[in-house]
């Protein structure tokens, strides 16, 4: 599913309440043709003026520099190894739960910071 169905769908059924959008949710347009990195970078800039928090995690590569080039602000960079999996998803879960505490008690700066702790 791309980023521009998710929005559809959520905005359907979620209206203006706030939305966690991993990495995965771009991925789609990210390997496009029919996208641009600038169109991505202005959809989810759009996005996180609404409410959206856009995360990108990635191995391999420079994932600060790649979501900052998307225009998400919130990225975090793990070693492609089983370990490393494991110890994303970990941190993965814990920046959630602190999202979501943030977001229920009304925290206008919830999507900043996403993976610090």
């Amino acid at each position: 599913m791309s980023l521009i169905e998710v929005q559809a769908l959520t905005q359907d059924h979620f209206g203006d309440e706030e939305v966690d959008a991993a990495d995965g949710d771009i991925g789609k347009q990210n390997a496009s043709e029919e996208y641009s990195q600038t169109s991505i970078k202005a959809l989810t800039e759009k996005l996180e003026k609404v409410g959206w928090t856009f995360t990108y995690i990635g191995a391999n590569q420079d994932a600060q520099a790649v979501s900052s080039s998307l225009g998400i602000k919130n990225a975090m960079n793990f070693e492609a190894t089983a370990c490393g999996v494991m110890s994303m998803s970990k941190k993965l879960t814990a920046s959630r739960e602190r999202w979501f505490e943030r977001v229920e008690d009304g925290d206008a700066t919830a999507n900043e910071g996403f993976f610090e702790e």
